[in-house]
């Protein structure tokens, strides 16, 4: 029976309980938003106010978690209400973060105080969490204390911290607790790596707040007592601990597929979320986790090709890698980066995507493109020899497969790629690119255009997506165009205005006056303009009349009309070029609707654009 109904069937006694502590739990979120309040400049004026709050709730988890009044027979609505009580304690002592960080600033008396709250917080949320593996106390009580003491890891750092037994016994507790080699009998489905009893969620911030705890520096505290190479060891140790079934399972001559791919669905996800969590550290942090990790890295590039083709490990493998990259990029050897992305590529050239599992395929290449994406806004000279083989990949392998599929999530990544490559690497195209040789030099000599073939494909996919029905992906691109043009002067490329103007011109003039777009009115007008603007008398007389020549529905005479009247206020300046533009689209549609049946009018707007690249 859900809950509000065993509320209106329970006695007066019972409802007026569970209110209570339903009112109870509010008081104490209320308590917990308002803690500014004893921070910052009001610290000291209201000290004694604020230690008093923290010596109460803390006293209150001390009572909660001796007694557990939530395992008593009552109404499971009433034992709910216990747990949410008890739960919101801790997390209400988990506001209390910044305070007790500004109270460790502080001598004499109050650090005193300081080391005595924050030990008997820690304390406290130590025995939940460990006691919670034999069910002692709720999930959701131990996923709020596991979130106080990772509050009290990333914002208080205290270096009393890991010298607390307590938090030795937990740090000893997660090290020992990590689940063997499984047998070919057991289950491989199963993400936990800890033989604690916890969901996947709480484990992976169990992990960092044992990562955070040994590698964020502490405050307060100069750099030379920082103690970081005992503490390196001590991180080594447990990323050692974490993956060393995997390792001795790699290791062994006949080793088990079943094995290895059960092992690496537990330890992929745990380093990711590692690295992950460590992507505003400080580069001392950074340096001692890649350490940490050094190893296991080596292992999981070797690993890889066997196991990419597989969607579910396979994505792994990229999420992992792409963390690696991204938070770690300036301590990976670019060596190292080639090596993975060579075999990446290699994977996805051997076979054929459009033959695999659609989603998986999807899942996969939605993680590459983030990969790439981020490989080529890198400035490392040694990257740019990925180049030629990321894009002839990238052009003749994937896309075909991208742009027949529309998986919205794939085509957004695959168009962020394709604009990050062209705005971080122009000069792989155009190697001056400066708009003084755009603007003096394009009527006297050529510019030098470098792998125009592949320049074109790139522009005809943009060209693609612009007639699809997806609102997002059209403003994506569109932006993507501007944004190239406004920092690159894409537009004013001979190339650009040789094969690509008129086309793009033809597909956004279609789009404003079939408003099928409608809520990017303005942007569409923008981008007309700035293409418009490369060549007015291009434009003017030249497009306007192949475009009225080409548009079906309006006879010969009404073409002239329309021209005519465009042509003559051939305005320059944006805001008359506007006006301009929507007149000449309102005609042109009035003449469409007076031509057709009234059926026929119904559906202009829906009318498909036609592609003309």
């Amino acid at each position: 029976m859900p809950l509000n109904a065993q509320l209106a069937n329970s006695s007066p006694e019972l409802r007026k309980l569970v209110f209570s502590a339903r009112d109870c739990v509010s008081v104490l979120r209320i308590v917990g938003r308002l803690s500014f309040l004893f921070t910052h400049e009001h610290f000291y004026t209201r000290y004694s106010a604020a230690k008093n709050i923290v010596d109460r709730l803390l006293n209150s988890v001390v009572f909660s978690n001796h007694n557990r009044l939530y395992h008593i027979e009552v109404p499971s609505i009433l034992n709910e209400a216990l747990v949410n009580i008890h739960s919101q304690l801790v997390g209400t002592l988990q506001a209390s973060a910044y305070w007790l960080l500004q109270l460790s600033g502080e001598e004499s008396e109050k650090q005193n105080d300081f080391v005595t709250l924050t030990t008997s917080l820690v304390n406290n949320c130590v025995e939940i969490i460990i006691a919670g593996d034999g069910g002692l106390y709720p999930r959701k009580v131990v996923k709020s204390a596991i979130l106080c003491l990772l509050s009290i890891a990333n914002s208080v750092r205290p270096k009393l911290l890991i010298s607390l037994l307590s938090i030795q016994t937990l740090f000893n507790r997660v090290f020992s607790s990590v689940k063997p080699t499984p047998t070919e009998s057991s289950d491989c489905k199963t993400m936990n790596s800890l033989t604690l009893v916890l969901e996947c969620e709480d484990e992976l911030l169990l992990v960092e707040l044992v990562s955070k705890s040994l590698l964020l520096p502490w405050c307060n505290v100069n750099e030379s007592q920082q103690e970081w190479h005992t503490r390196a060891q001590h991180h080594d140790t447990f990323i050692y601990k974490l993956t060393e079934p995997l390792q001795k399972s790699y290791n062994e001559v006949h080793k088990s597929d079943h094995v290895l791919k059960s092992l690496l669905q537990r330890n992929l996800p745990l380093l990711t979320h590692i690295v992950n969590a460590h992507s505003d550290s400080p580069t001392r942090s950074k340096q001692l986790l890649f350490h940490s990790i050094s190893q296991s890295l080596d292992m999981m590039r070797l690993l890889m090709p066997n196991y990419l083709k597989e969607p579910e490990i396979g994505e792994l493998f990229l999420v992992y890698f792409l963390a690696v990259f991204d938070v770690l990029r300036s301590l990976v050897q670019l060596q190292f980066i080639e090596q993975v992305v060579g075999v990446i590529f290699n994977v996805f050239s051997q076979q054929s995507v459009g033959n695999n599992d659609s989603m998986a395929c999807s899942k996969l290449l939605d993680k590459f493109f983030k990969m790439l994406t981020l490989l080529v806004q890198q400035s490392a000279s040694n990257l740019k020899t990925l180049i030629p083989g990321m894009l002839t990949l990238v052009l003749t392998q994937l896309s075909p497969f991208i742009m027949q599929s529309m998986v919205p999530d794939v085509l957004s990544c695959f168009f962020e790629f394709l604009y990050q490559f062209l705005f971080n690497n122009f000069k792989y195209f155009f190697k001056s690119n400066s708009l003084l040789y755009s603007i003096n030099n394009a009527q006297s000599q050529p510019e030098n255009v470098e792998h125009e073939a592949e320049f074109i494909q790139i522009m005809s996919h943009y060209g693609e997506s612009f007639c699809q029905p997806d609102l997002n992906l059209f403003k994506q691109n569109l932006l993507a165009l501007e944004n190239l043009n406004f920092r690159l002067k894409l537009y004013h490329k001979s190339t650009f205005k040789k094969n690509l103007l008129r086309q793009f011109l033809c597909l956004f003039m279609q789009t404003f006056v079939l408003k099928s777009h409608n809520t990017l009115q303005d942007e569409i007008t923008n981008v007309v303009y700035n293409m418009a603007s490369v060549d007015f008398d291009y434009f003017y007389k030249n497009f306007i009349p192949h475009f009225l020549e080409t548009y079906e529905g309006i006879d010969n005479h009404q073409k002239e009309s329309l021209a005519s009247n465009f042509i003559k206020n051939s305005a320059r300046d944006l805001p008359s070029f506007s006006l301009n533009l929507q007149q000449f689209a309102n005609d042109l549609r009035y003449y469409k609707i007076c031509n057709t049946s009234w059926s026929q009018a119904q559906g202009l707007s829906s009318m498909g654009i036609v592609n003309p690249f």
